[in-house]
């Protein structure tokens, strides 16, 4: 497969952006969280945050958001491959020695 190297650089890019963002709210809020736990407020914090992190509704939203939409690019790359190296047989394949494709 060729990679357009413009693309793939934007492509990487536009992830660490949003990876950077998301761990940016992520530190906010666990040094928010923190400064709660030591002000006595909240002590059951961590439970309750372990018992929504492990619900379904989380875990649906995030097999839906995240696992299903990258098994489907993954699939699009195998089949992307799968076709070029088809592609590139049958331009070489030279049937009993008579001219190729």
């Amino acid at each position: 497969m060729n990679i357009d190297s413009t693309k793939f650089k934007n492509a990487l890019v536009t992830i660490v952006k949003k990876v950077r963002q998301m761990e940016e709210d992520l530190l906010a809020q666990q040094i928010f969280l923190d400064s709660l736990r030591q002000l006595g407020i909240g002590d059951d914090i961590d439970s309750r945050l372990a018992m929504v992190k492990g619900s379904s509704a989380v875990q649906q939203a995030l097999v839906q958001k995240y696992d299903e939409p990258l098994e489907k690019v993954l699939s699009t790359i195998d089949d992307i491959e799968l076709d070029q190296q088809l592609t590139e047989f049958l331009e070489k394949w030279n049937p009993k020695d008579g001219p190729a494709n």
